[in-house]
């Protein structure tokens, strides 16, 4: 279909025209930039090849932001700023297509089940923006995706949705630890090359681009919510409610700041119930190191189990928790709950 819109080039509507544009979100013409990236100008990863994580262990980098994802029968491991050069990497867990995706200007690291309609799908980066986050495109309808959302935001799927695929990230050191059997991404020199502005000082470059305030974000109760990642950094745990339901989030700072993020927000949280069935518990430093619950005086880790004390071997219901940048997540969630040092 034909673009009716002034901000497209007469190149981008032959590159699009299987797209329906007569289906889009209401915004759609409101929001989209063109910042003259052809399509899969940055080239998605759809050919990805890994190592264990014990034959990688020399070259795994100790405190790099490493996305996990958790398989029934596998669990695979790829370095942010490896994701950053393609923005997309097609691949699978456990026989499931799935697409690892990050978006720098965002700083959103996302992971989607790569399949609608009983079709599977490549997702390819579209060189459009939206609120500064990455629009992907599909190779079954060539409908535009947006990555922070994974709503269908143009095309035959306008309004549907991919389905997130529950991830979290850790440092290297870390994975190196919990998981020396899982399979990491490795670059290999069939990769396809990013462009050259995805490369070099990037990280420099990027963060002088957006505003890099972040947030840990996530939905409770399907309600929109974010914290202010100064908070959790500053304070180590901190306690939230949401509609009745306690939780407790857990600094993690082993991690390194990963994309763009400037390196006072270095590091990555955990967001728990905070209870073992029906028992509540509160927690707090003991002695300054000591992750402990005030009910018990249970000795926890960051990961939500508890190692010493009268609770030891039970294990927190982890919620996932994904950081951003502040504003697109709230530019695409203005409806969120904001939690933060002043209330």
């Amino acid at each position: 279909m034909p673009f009716n819109n002034p901000i497209i080039s007469e190149d981008i509507k032959k590159q699009w025209s299987n797209t329906n544009f007569n289906r889009h979100v209401e915004d759609f013409w409101k929001t989209i930039q063109s910042p003259g990236v052809q399509r899969d100008g940055i080239p998605p990863l759809d050919h990805p090849l890994f190592k264990t994580v014990s034959e990688a262990i020399h070259d795994l980098p100790s405190h790099d932001a490493m996305i996990v994802i958790e398989g029934e029968r596998e669990v695979k491991v790829y370095r942010v700023d490896d994701v950053m050069l393609h923005e997309i990497v097609n691949d699978s867990i456990d026989n499931t297509p799935i697409a690892v995706t990050f978006c720098p200007l965002c700083n959103s690291a996302i992971v989607y089940k790569r399949k609608m309609d009983q079709q599977i799908l490549r997702l390819g980066v579209s060189g459009m923006l939206r609120h500064n986050d990455l629009v992907m495109w599909d190779d079954v309808t060539e409908s535009w995706w947006q990555q922070l959302t994974g709503e269908g935001i143009a095309g035959e799927w306008t309004g549907r949705q991919l389905e997130m695929i529950p991830s979290y990230i850790l440092s290297g050191d870390q994975v190196a630890v919990r998981y020396p059997a899982a399979k990491i991404l490795t670059k290999t020199k069939r990769d396809p090359l990013p462009p050259a502005h995805q490369t070099g000082d990037f990280k420099e470059r990027g963060a002088k681009m957006v505003d890099t305030t972040k947030v840990m974000a996530t939905f409770l109760n399907q309600r929109p919510v974010a914290i202010d990642f100064e908070q959790i950094r500053r304070e180590k745990i901190v306690h939230i409610e949401v509609d009745d339901i306690p939780y407790v989030i857990f600094a993690n700072s082993d991690v390194n700041d990963m994309g763009i993020e400037v390196r006072k927000d270095s590091g990555q949280a955990f967001l728990y119930l905070a209870s073992i069935e029906d028992f509540m518990l509160t927690f707090a430093f003991k002695d300054g190191k000591h992750l402990i619950d005030k009910e018990t005086e249970s000795e926890w880790n960051v990961f939500g189990e508890a190692i010493t004390g009268p609770l030891a071997g039970e294990k927190l219901k982890r919620v996932p928790l994904y950081p951003h940048f502040k504003k697109p997540w709230f530019q695409f969630y203005p409806q969120s709950v904001y939690l933060n040092k002043n209330g």
